[in-house]
Parts: structure tokens; sequence; C-alpha cells
């Protein structure tokens, strides 16, 4: 986010839309990147989404912020 992040924020964009797997650190880079900013996100996970949601890691602080989910396998 060091590289795109001022890009973002200058561009006045109020969402960010993402991709990966369930512990992506990408993603929970993004995510709370987001949330500092207020920015709407979405990620779209690949992997299985009950395991996603009872694993800790990266997949807690994602869901910890309340993101959009979209999953695909």
């Amino acid at each position: 986010m060091d590289l795109i992040g001022p890009f973002i924020l200058k561009q006045k964009f109020n969402a960010i839309v993402s991709s990966g797997g369930v512990q992506s650190n990408r993603c929970r880079v993004v995510t709370i990147f987001s949330a500092m900013y207020k920015l709407d996100c979405t990620l779209v996970l690949h992997g299985d989404k009950e395991s996603f949601f009872s694993q800790s890691g990266n997949a807690k602080i994602i869901r910890d912020t309340g993101v959009s989910l979209f999953f695909c396998e």
C-alpha cells in the first residue's frame, strides 16, 4: 500500500476491490488501509468459506475489519 495508497487517496477513490487467499497478507493490508481511510472494501477470497470463519491470523483480522466478502473455490 506504500505505492498504491497515496494514489488511491489522491484520486479520492471511495472503494477498493482486491483478491487473494483466505490468509492473504495483501488482503489483510488492504482491509486495514480501507478501515484507516474509511473506504469501502470488497474482497474476493479463494478458499473454503466455512474454514475462513474459524481460522485465526490474517483471516481473523480480515473478518474484524467488516469488509464485504465473496468466496470462490
